[in-house]
């Protein structure tokens, strides 16, 4: 983040993001395009985005895309300075850029869920039950987003005092806090559902996934360049769109899914099933594309809580539900009955209702 912080923006904090009340409206001339960093060490991404390009629905929703491979750290700096539109990576470098007043605005979900808590096999059974966790240790890798849930959930859910009742021992990768475990240095670990395997056969036993926690917590989210988003938000909400189309794929057609999904990354069939359909492999993991300001306004209060941000900017300030919602709502009309898309408006009613710009929202998305 040292190296990002070069990269800020100006001082935003007193920015104040404005959208009209009629929502997005005005379209540019031209098509546009949305230049969107990607992973370039995985050929699966954000399958919703996947799905949108090989069906072909950013263009019918009359919106680019170009793709733009970078590792993380390129592609953060990259967004904060207008070279990238667009990303979907990892949420708490982002909240973090955010809240020292960089210029980018999160409006919209990529991922949630996603991993698996495995323990001593003496401690087993009785930490099933998370009322009885009082006493323990708890291995992770620092600072990822299913040890910020665990440490909301177990202190404010469950009541523990963190650091007396329930203590965390950091490691600086997945293995490394598992080795920890096997070795009694600590009782459970919150891992990658990749290492169950290895986890398992060095004698630690599978307890549950990560949403025992908290269900629908949120991973990654996707963010904009935030001049771009608020210079062009018909552009966004369009591609918007076009996601929440491919989500539909994902979610209701398993194979069609797996098939554009095999045929837009090179990977085999069985591994493009597992990775998105087994929830042992994936610890439940989640796509949705909503922004689910709730759930990370619970990782943005963590992070204050442990000194990682400041706290002086509202989440609110470079958070957007406004498009989202105005995109959904179009989608709705264009599908009157579609009770697939109507459980994303309820979705979208309950977890996100705790952002200042809520009720507007909700007109947008309902008018």
């Amino acid at each position: 983040m040292k190296k990002v912080a070069r990269f800020l923006i100006g001082n935003v904090l007193s920015l104040t993001l404005v959208f009209f009340a009629a929502g997005c409206k005005e379209k540019k001339a031209g098509i546009p395009t949305v230049n969107l960093g990607t992973s370039n060490t995985s050929s699966i991404y954000n399958p919703s985005i996947q799905i949108a390009n090989e069906e072909e629905f950013f263009e019918k929703h009359n919106v680019k895309v170009k793709y733009i491979p970078l590792d993380r750290d390129g592609q953060f700096e990259a967004l904060a300075t207008g070279k990238l539109d667009a990303t979907y990576a990892n949420v708490i470098p982002q909240l973090s850029m955010g809240a020292q007043g960089t210029d980018i605005t999160a409006f919209a979900g990529t991922q949630g869920n996603g991993m698996i808590v495995v323990a001593r096999p003496e401690v087993a059974d009785r930490l099933k039950d998370l009322n009885n966790w009082k006493g323990i240790t708890i291995a992770v890798q620092h600072t990822t987003t299913v040890e910020l849930i665990a440490r909301y959930a177990l202190g404010h859910k469950y009541g523990y005092e963190i650091g007396k009742d329930i203590v965390f021992k950091s490691f600086p990768d997945y293995p490394t806090a598992i080795t920890a475990v096997v070795k009694k240095n600590a009782d459970v670990t919150l891992t990658s559902p990749q290492y169950r395997d290895s986890a398992i056969s060095q004698g630690l036993v599978f307890l549950f996934p990560s949403t025992k926690f908290e269900p629908d917590y949120v991973c990654c989210r996707q963010f904009a360049n935030g001049q771009d988003f608020r210079n062009n938000c018909d552009k966004y909400k369009q591609y918007i769109k076009a996601q929440l189309y491919g989500y539909k794929i994902l979610t209701t057609d398993r194979k069609k899914a797996v098939d554009t999904l095999v045929r837009a990354s090179g990977q085999t069939e069985e591994y493009v099933d597992r990775y998105f359909y087994n929830t042992d492999f994936n610890g439940e993991r989640t796509y949705k594309p909503d922004p689910n300001y709730n759930g990370t306004l619970i990782l943005y209060s963590t992070m204050e809580e442990l000194g990682i941000i400041d706290g002086k900017r509202a989440l609110s300030d470079f958070f957007d539900i406004k498009v989202y919602a105005e995109a959904l709502g179009e989608v709705i009309k264009e599908n009157p009955g579609d009770s697939f898309f109507e459980e994303l408006w309820d979705f979208f009613l309950t977890h996100n209702d705790k952002h200042p710009d809520f009720a507007e929202a909700k007109k947008l998305g309902r008018r």
